[in-house]
């Protein structure tokens, strides 16, 4: 429809123009016109390629804090993003937008005192811990420290921000954020209704009740989400046993979430400062297969199976 077009439209220039800044942006801050229109197209898309194989960790801080400042930005809903340039009370009533701000705040703070330790000042150790917060939750997979290194506790950490992803209507991968929300507010709603069986409740989101048919709609992805990245585990840990790679659990994993969720780097052998190369091929299908079911969110795919697709 026209609608539809215009609106496409608009987004395409509000992506177009968020490039063409951080493009100019990361030139002025020292790197060369290649490099920072790379580093900018791979940010914006959240792809966090390259052009160098230690990623962004030798750039400047100033480069890194413009990283910092459009990857929060990709993790945004494009659309919110277009309303904000007309209203900016629409991004602060944001439920959405809160709880995005909310786990990047406090996942950087949690991963502070870890950053503290290898800074040479607070300002170096904030840039890390927010670095590493947003590579993570919005997907992006850039490397700026290596956090293999850091203890258990703090990885099992890192490997569920992996799960988390940005706003729907980002570039993320992940669950998104409007269904790890709408899952928390089920679960309690279901407890509610224990304690008042009578009573009716719904699931709000910036003031608006979600209707039934979305809430069965995110506990369905859920559940095929977890069914999938339990046997895409068992799929991985079979093909790299049978060739004899013997990879770590912690190393599946990682492998697995970093593939579903398209983040990139993991943990352990597939760690920050290391990759997939040696892999066999049989396990490289598998993380290309979790890579495609993560990227399209699970019910392209799912459609596929059904014959009535195929007759149609």
């Amino acid at each position: 429809t026209p609608r539809f077009q215009d609106t496409a439209k608009l987004l395409w220039v509000v992506y177009s123009g968020l490039t063409l800044l951080e493009t100019v942006m990361l030139y002025f801050s020292g790197l060369s016109f290649y490099s920072a229109l790379n580093h900018s197209l791979t940010t914006l898309s959240t792809g966090g390629f390259s052009v160098s194989n230690s990623s962004v960790s030798e750039m400047a801080q100033s480069a890194k804090w413009i990283i910092i400042l459009f990857m929060f930005i990709a993790g945004i809903s494009f659309t919110l993003i277009f309303k904000s340039f007309k209203s900016f009370k629409s991004l602060v009533e944001s439920t959405e937008f809160k709880f995005y701000l909310f786990i990047v705040i406090s996942s950087s703070l949690i991963f502070i005192p870890k950053t503290l330790s290898i800074s040479e000042t607070y300002l170096e150790a904030i840039n890390s811990a927010l670095f590493t917060s947003l590579t993570l939750i919005t997907t992006t997979g850039f490397t700026n420290i290596d956090y293999e290194l850091w203890s258990v506790d703090y990885r099992a950490f890192i490997l569920g921000l992996m799960f988390l992803g940005g706003m729907a209507g980002s570039t993320a991968g992940g669950l998104k954020t409007i269904r790890v929300i709408a899952l928390l507010k089920s679960v309690r709603n279901e407890i509610r209704k224990i304690l008042y069986p009578n009573a009716i409740f719904k699931i709000r989101m910036s003031k608006s009740a979600l209707p039934e048919k979305m809430i069965e709609s995110v506990q369905t992805f859920f559940i095929l989400y977890v069914a999938i990245f339990v046997l895409g585990t068992f799929a991985l840990s079979a093909t790299t046993s049978a060739a004899g790679l013997n990879l770590s659990f912690e190393g599946v994993l990682s492998s697995v979430a970093s593939a579903m969720n398209n983040i990139g780097p993991g943990l352990n052998e597939v760690g920050p400062i290391r990759n997939f190369s040696f892999l066999d091929s049989p396990s490289k299908l598998v993380i290309c297969f979790l890579m495609i079911v993560g990227r399209l969110e699970i019910f392209p795919i799912a459609i596929l199976f059904y014959k009535k697709t195929w007759k149609n």
